[in-house]
């Protein structure tokens, strides 16, 4: 009787347990040879963990079934022979036929994303996918925020991007620029919530993506794809703050997007040096009085990048006390099938920024060390608008045209005081010096550019031209006095006085012009030749007044200079590349013959010169699985000298540090080789990232320097031989199943040898620093999410002058993040930063800081959008703005100027809506 009893229970349970499980099947089918597929093998694994549930293969007829599949997430993985895996993540609540599978080449999954909704990295030929919401961040996180989860990307405090090992130059909206090209706008403005996936990829020109031969000219890049309910309705974000000690800090911006359509508004004010401080345009226009021409890497084409006598409208770096202004509006549009597409945006700047600093400074001589403390005092207002357009136009199924122009116009408005000491090593003076110094420059700068491509009869056959051109028109008017006195064995000998009236004036103007041709070479090949026409002409004046009689009329010969630099640039490429399904290769390179024309308008001389430079490139990748490959890259370019550098003045704005241009410096030439391997486990969530580097450069730019007894330098640019960097990143992150927690491991390094003169003898400054990261994030949906950063590293220096002073240190930073969702829809997060640098016999001083913030917020309405705050920065009050250079005979520590101890009552709205009816637009 207990038999049959147990018997029936047994059956019961059993019968109970199978009514609560399900049945999961399909049908698997070659899309290529539209055939059904037998044999496939079908696997069910476990999501959480990768346990392998079930497995069954495929009949005669390709179909499969799963039976007695408890409710539960799944990862449903298929494979068959030659073709590429399927996967896809699944919920078994019910019985499911998912019908008929689709089974590609591994060829065709080289060109497109077969992971359906799993996965949290995608790889589609050279561009790296990170699915955004397989990484946890916490409610109303940025861009920015999401970024920083990512393996293989780096955000600094200055909101500056790495991504494998390279600096991001552009971010993207869904393939479009976003209000040109500030990355920092569209990473810390837009909401991380309607991100879809961030892809990352080297963006090539717009003839080397026409053509498909790569002329080695790349922009590491980053495409935030939306969410496709953000392209269909409008979206966006309101933030107020306020509070004390007088601290303010609000944005907002709305987006409002129908399918092709696109605008966009913003504006930004703050003083809490969080918000609206990002002027990376400096880069492309310049805004001084020396120009440095850089060749592009194909030798193709010219850019300016410019240096200000008394500084000109740089980028805030985290120094001194900030306040900002900024605003704009942007537009894009796709219409006619895609034909027609515009894109365009204006933006204003207004800053202001004031603060002091402390340096202490320890220069290494032959014979000797002395020291020199600087104490300074700053002020700097700018402002600026720009804009930039595009436009591309389909003419045919044959041929394209694309316009490009961007310009600005601004002003600065600066004004510095120092004062500076050298002493010896026993603490005797050597000189003392009284400097301040103002200025007004305006700086302007327009860049167009139309490119026109043309598809021939046969496949691959192209033919293309580029026009482009450059115009820079900066000056400046400025005051400079300066009071020193110079010491000999602690007694004053001498003192002199400097009072000038400074003016500078630099025009500048490129002409870029290509032609190139391709051709197919058997089904996989093709080659591009290409000649190239460059002209590039500038002029520089600096102008130096001494007072006399109250008045600032006398011409200083030894401080002003009129110079003009003239280049003719003929260049002849040819490249070839070469793609099968495994792998893929290129080579070529570009021969330049530059003409240079130098006219000393003071002097009335001229010097010309003639150089002819080879570019060459290759890079080879090798394809091992869908998810991993190993690529190498070569390029060498050749970089002209800056107009400041060869131009015959001298340079007194700091009369105890005097620079002097060198007109006989020639071209240096650079080789860049890397080596990259990167590799995915879907099933494990395990992705590695490494690649190393190695730069040397012939002819570089070194500097000659001469240090007299009382602690006068002067200094020039001269060529020199010897120079290299080696550096190298690593990255491995993967997830821990059973806690559930995502583990990150990066390191970096860098190894870099410089040479240069001191009063006469050689100097080879040898410099290696590495850093390492060790990571654990923890996301618990709707409870809390937990970061732990620790960062660890060291930097050692050494100059063959004095190889018995060597300078070493380590640092350490760990970082604590914790957000917690409280009861009564109230959130809590705080962070603590810990920065700890070691001492030195030179740095002796505390400059270890603890950073603490916190923010309270309270959801307000039903959707948890709108929210009340208060949070409060620095609590400890210990924020301390610190740096440390090495250079080859000198080494210094800065303490500076930042915002402290602040708190601020926070109201935020960030919004959206679906699409409306056609009329409402």
């Amino acid at each position: 009787m207990r038999k049959v009893l147990f018997l029936l229970i047994t059956v019961f349970i059993s019968c109970t347990v199978f009514s609560q499980n399900f049945s999961l099947k399909g049908v698997l089918k070659d899309t290529s040879e539209k055939r059904l597929l037998q044999y496939g093998s079908i696997s069910l694994l476990r999501q959480k963990d990768s346990v392998l549930v079930s497995f069954t293969r495929s009949d005669a007829t390709g179909a499969f079934e799963l039976r007695n599949v408890p409710p539960a997430s799944y990862i449903l993985l298929i494979s068959y022979p030659g073709l590429a895996e399927y996967a896809d993540l699944i919920e078994a609540k019910k019985d499911d036929d998912f019908g008929t599978i689709p089974m590609i080449t591994k060829a065709m999954a080289l060109q497109n994303v077969i992971v359906h909704g799993g996965g949290a990295i995608r790889i589609k030929g050279d561009t790296t996918g990170y699915m955004a919401d397989s990484f946890k961040v916490k409610e109303g996180a940025t861009v920015e925020d999401l970024l920083k989860k990512l393996p293989g990307i780096q955000v600094n405090k200055k909101g500056e991007i790495t991504a494998q090992g390279e600096k991001v130059e552009k971010v993207l909206v869904d393939g479009e620029e976003f209000f040109g090209d500030d990355p920092t706008l569209a990473t810390q403005n837009l909401n991380a919530s309607v991100v879809k996936e961030v892809q990352v990829y080297d963006k090539k020109s717009d003839q080397a993506t026409f053509t498909g031969v790569d002329d080695g000219i790349k922009t590491k890049t980053i495409n935030l794809k939306l969410k496709d309910d953000a392209n269909k309705g409008y979206f966006g974000k309101l933030n107020l703050a306020g509070g004390l000690p007088n601290r303010w800090e609000n944005t907002a911006m709305i987006n409002r997007f129908r399918q092709k359509k696109k605008m966009s508004a913003f504006g930004i004010m703050g003083n809490t040096g969080k918000v609206g401080l990002g002027w990376g345009e400096e880069r492309q226009y310049g805004g001084g009085s020396g120009v440095e021409m850089n060749f592009s890497d194909d030798g193709a084409s010219m850019s300016f990048q410019s240096d200000n006598e008394f500084g000109g409208m740089d980028n805030y770096n985290g120094e001194g006390l900030p306040s900002a202004w900024m605003g704009g509006f942007s537009y894009g549009n796709k219409w006619n099938a895609d034909k027609n597409n515009i894109n365009g945006s204006y933006r204003f700047q207004k800053q202001r920024v004031t603060g002091g600093s402390n340096n202490i400074s320890q220069y290494i001589l032959p014979d000797t060390q002395y020291f020199n403390n600087q104490r300074s005092q700053s002020a700097t207002s700018k402002y600026r608008h720009k804009a930039n357009l595009s436009y591309e136009v389909t003419l045919d199924s044959s041929q394209s045209l694309k316009f490009t122009a961007n310009g600005f116009t601004g002003q600065t408005n600066s004004g510095n005081t120092f004062y500076s000491e050298a002493l010896t090593g026993k603490g005797l003076p050597v000189n003392q010096s009284n400097r301040s110094s103002n200025s007004l420059a305006t700086n302007s700068g327009f860049n167009s550019s139309v490119l026109w491509k043309k598809k021939l009869k046969k496949k691959g056959r192209t033919v293309s031209v580029n026009l482009a051109e450059t115009y820079k028109d900066n000056s400046s008017d400025g005051q400079l006095l300066t009071y020193n006195s110079f010491f000999k064995g602690g007694v004053l000998t001498s003192r002199d006085t400097t009072d000038q009236k400074k003016q500078s004036d630099y025009t500048g103007l490129t002409i870029n012009s290509k032609i190139a041709y391709t051709e197919p070479i058997g089904q996989k090949g093709i080659v591009e030749l290409s000649y190239a026409y460059n002209i590039s002409n500038s002029e520089s004046k600096k102008l130096s007044f001494d007072k006399r009689d109250g008045k600032y009329e006398t011409l200083n010969g030894s401080f002003s200079n009129d110079f003009k630099f003239n280049i003719k640039t003929h260049v002849a490429g040819a490249g070839y590349r070469f793609t099968d399904k495994k792998y893929n290769f290129g080579f070529g390179g570009n021969i330049a013959n530059a003409d240079w024309k130098q006219m000393d308008l003071f002097k009335d001389t001229v010097r010309k010169y003639n150089f002819t430079n080879l570019f060459p490139r290759a890079n080879f990748q090798y394809k091992i699985s869908q998810y991993s490959r190993i690529s190498f890259n070569y390029d060498g370019n050749t970089r002209a000298p800056s107009l400041n550098q060869i131009q015959p003045v001298a340079d007194n704005s700091d009369p105890l540090n005097v620079y002097k241009g060198n007109p006989n410096l020639r071209q240096s030439f650079s080789q860049n080789f890397r080596l990259s391997y990167n590799d995915y486990k879907v099933l494990s969530d395990r992705s590695i990232y490494t690649s190393i580097g190695f730069s040397p450069t012939s002819h570089d730019f070194g500097t000659l320097d001469v240090i007299d007894s009382v602690g006068r330098k002067t200094y020039q640019t001269v060529n020199v031989d010897g120079n290299y960097r080696i550096n190298f990143n690593i990255y491995s992150g993967f997830k821990w199943a059973k806690p559930d927690v995502r583990i990150g491991l990066s390191g970096n390094g860098n190894i870099s040898r410089n040479n240069g003169f001191l009063n006469g003898l050689k100097n080879v400054h040898n410099n290696t620093s590495f850093n390492f990261n060790l990571s654990f994030d923890k996301n618990v949906d709707k409870k809390y999410d937990l970061s732990i950063r620790n960062e660890l590293g060291y930097n050692i220096s050494k100059s063959s002058i004095r190889p018995d002073v060597v300078t070493k240190y380590w640092t350490y930073e760990p970082t604590l993040d914790i957000g917690v969702e409280l009861p009564w829809k109230i959130q809590l997060n705080t962070d603590i930063n810990y920065s700890w640098r070691q001492k030195t016999s030179v740095f002796d001083n505390n400059n270890n800081v603890v950073l603490w913030n916190a923010r309270i917020e309270k959801k307000l309405d039903m959707k948890q959008n709108i929210k009340l705050g208060f949070k409060v920065n620095d609590i400890l009050n210990q924020n301390l703005g610190f740096s440390r250079v090495i250079n080859s005979n000198f080494v210094s520590e800065k303490n500076y100027d930042v915002i402290k101890r602040f708190w601020l009552v926070t109201l935020s709205w960030n919004f959206s809506k679906g699409p409306r009816k056609e009329e409402e637009w």
